[in-house]
Parts: structure tokens; C-alpha cells; sequence
């Protein structure tokens, strides 16, 4: 496969999981601001530090403005990480690969890209109608996985596909992890109430899950085991990194004329990610959490950008 393809499968993916991701914490942070009090305001900076490119003073601005916050996360062209711009950003990779993915897929992409396009949907940001929009982009998303999912052969195009997508997860739970354990100053002793971590539950579609299957009164610890380490749950850590690995090593194997870099960048993924299989609680309360976060990511990063080297020829 042409590294031009890889490279488009990969984004595509990524993408498209991003702009599921974002709209998944926008909905659960607007639904979370009806429950604030008078005396802690509801803000949009949350998500805007983690999702939005602007700088402070614009952060600053449109905080404590869900219409323009808004406006601005799901939007604005001029914000690149808008889901308006990322969405167009999938539409741009799967037109350019239609010869390597599904029609249903194409179309899917296409559809949604012309739907968010709608410049009357603003007009939305103001009332009670907000939420269908988000709830409607939202189930786009889950369906393009969907449709994806039946469709698509399983192949080499297929395992780009979804390296992107578990790449993206793993750094979006990363990123949401990492903010919500600061918030606790990573101490995994403390007893914090499941009301605390809900928004990150949510976030990651798990708080559910979590209500049905812990039951120890330590809540920080049960968090960090469903988030870092459930190899059961589809957004944890330990699960993404495992599909990552999983494609990672099909791509090499599919390949007989593998480069010795690429083979090498799989046994380096392997090792990186056996570290993370191989923890437990004891072992991150060992080490400290915030180490340990900081190491996957530093790890993903470095891992990502020689998968980008390697094999989609990246200088």
C-alpha cells in the first residue's frame, strides 16, 4: 500500500474518532452546566484548553459564553479543531482513498460533511435546540463506526483504519485522565464521591459501567482501574494500546518487504505497551500516577510520530 493511502486511512480515522471524542465531552459538559450553582458558575475552559487552539485571552473571553464557546468548538472554520473543521478534514483523506474504502463509508463521510456545513445551525446555539444538534453529530459519529465496521474489508487499509482511531482514543482518554486526576493532585488514597468523577465517566461513556461493577468505597482507585486499566472497557488505556498493538502488528506482518525500522518499531511498541499491561493499582501507587500517565504519553508520542517516519514517510 501506497504510504500517500496509509497515511489518508490513518487520518481519516483519526478524525473522525476526535471529532466523536469532542462532541462526546461538549454534550456531557453542556448536560453537567444546568447542575451548577450560583456560587460556582459553569465554565466552558475545560474543554476549550483541551480541544480549542486559542490562546488565553480568548479562553478568557468566551469561558463563561456556552453560545460562543460553542459556536466555537462545533463551528467555527477559523478554529481548525472545530468539528465543522475536523469533519471537513475526514471528507478531504476519504475522497482521497475511495478506491480503498467502501462506498457506504464514502457516502456516510460525504453526508455528514454536508450536514454540519449548514450555516443556519448557529442560529441554533441560543435554545433548546442545541441539544438534538449535538445528540444528532454525536450518532453520525457512532454510525460511520458502525458502517465502517461492516463494511470494510479486512485488509491493510483496514488496520491503518484503526490504528487511527485507538492512536486517538488512547490520547483523548489520556488528556481527560490526566485533567481530572490534577484536579486531586493524582492521590489515588483520597475518597473522593462518584459525583466528582462523573464528568469524566461520561466523558468516556463508562460511568454506567463503573455503577454496576465497583463496589469499594475507594473511588479514586476504581476510576484509575476502569480508565487506565479495564482491558475489558473500549476507552480505557490498557484496552486502546492493546487494538494498537494488535494492528500495529498486522500492518508489519501483511508486509513481506517490512522494513527492519518498521519490525523494530513494532518490538518497541510491544515492550512500551507490556508496561502497561503488566501494572496493577500497587504498581502505580509504587510510582506515583501522574509518572505513569506522563510515561504512556510521552511514550504514545514518541511511538506515533516514528509510525509517522516509518511508514508514511513523515521527515
Amino acid at each position: 500500500m501506497l504510504s500517500r493511502i496509509a497515511d489518508s486511512l490513518f487520518w481519516l480515522n483519526r478524525y473522525m474518532e476526535r471529532s466523536e471524542g469532542m462532541l462526546r465531552v461538549v454534550h456531557t459538559h453542556y448536560i453537567l452546566s444546568f447542575d451548577s450553582g450560583s456560587e460556582s458558575p459553569f465554565s466552558w475552559r475545560p474543554v476549550l484548553e483541551l480541544f480549542s487552539p486559542a490562546g488565553e485571552p480568548f479562553i478568557s473571553d468566551v469561558a463563561y459564553d456556552s453560545k460562543q464557546a460553542l459556536s466555537h468548538l462545533l463551528f467555527d472554520p477559523k478554529n481548525n479543531n472545530s468539528v465543522r473543521s475536523i469533519i471537513g478534514k475526514a471528507r478531504e483523506n476519504a475522497r482521497g482513498v475511495q478506491d480503498h474504502i467502501t462506498k457506504e463509508v464514502w457516502e456516510h463521510v460525504n453526508q455528514f460533511y454536508h450536514w454540519i456545513q449548514n450555516p443556519g445551525f448557529d442560529a441554533h446555539l441560543n435554545n433548546a435546540d442545541i441539544l438534538p444538534l449535538v445528540d444528532e453529530a454525536l450518532n453520525r459519529t457512532i454510525f460511520y463506526a458502525g458502517i465502517s465496521d461492516t463494511t470494510m474489508p479486512r485488509g491493510a487499509g483496514w488496520s491503518f483504519l484503526n490504528l487511527g482511531r485507538f492512536t486517538e482514543r488512547c490520547f483523548l482518554t489520556l488528556q481527560l485522565a490526566q485533567r481530572e486526576f490534577e484536579a486531586v493532585s493524582f492521590d489515588l488514597n483520597q475518597e473522593r464521591d462518584i459525583l466528582h468523577w462523573r464528568k469524566l465517566l461520561l466523558c468516556l461513556s463508562g460511568y454506567e459501567h463503573h455503577l454496576k461493577t465497583y463496589r469499594s468505597t475507594n473511588t479514586n482507585q476504581n476510576v484509575v482501574d476502569q480508565v487506565v486499566l479495564d482491558k475489558n472497557f473500549p476507552r480505557s488505556i490498557k484496552y486502546s494500546l492493546n487494538r494498537m498493538e494488535k494492528y500495529m502488528m498486522d500492518v508489519v506482518n501483511a508486509d513481506t518487504s517490512a522494513s527492519q525500522e518498521a519490525r523494530g518499531l513494532y518490538l518497541e511498541f510491544s515492550r512500551f505497551n507490556s508496561r502497561v499491561q503488566y501494572a496493577d493499582i500497587e504498581y502505580i501507587k509504587q510510582h506515583g500516577l501522574h509518572h505513569f500517565l506522563e510515561m504512556i504519553s510521552n511514550d504514545l508520542y514518541h511511538v506515533t510520530n516514528r509510525l509517522g517516519q516509518i511508514f508514511f514517510s513523515y521527515t
